[in-house]
């Protein structure tokens, strides 16, 4: 079995991070690719103003999978949550 130590968390996304590597890297694409099509107006409009991706707000914001029923004639139903509803009273 493997005994490898993982580098994962040993400072290099912080070097990546601070060295801004995902930005140098899309402004290298966009640059190649404006190179092979010098007439692509819509890269050359992106290309000026490149944005890094970000990180999501929170770890594990995903929508619950949904159930479905299957009736005797094949129609897909979904399965009630039998969770209560809560609803503003006036």
């Amino acid at each position: 079995m493997a005994k490898k130590v993982s580098k994962k968390g040993k400072g290099a996304y912080a070097t990546y991070a601070g060295e801004n590597r995902a930005m140098v890297n899309k402004v290298r694409r966009v640059t190649r690719h404006l190179k092979n099509h010098p007439n692509d107006t819509q890269t050359t409009v992106a290309g000026l103003n490149p944005t890094a991706k970000k990180a999501p707000r929170t770890k594990g914001n995903f929508p619950d999978q949904k159930t479905y029923w299957y009736d005797g004639a094949g129609h897909k139903i979904l399965m009630p949550t039998f969770a209560p509803t809560f609803k503003a009273v006036k």
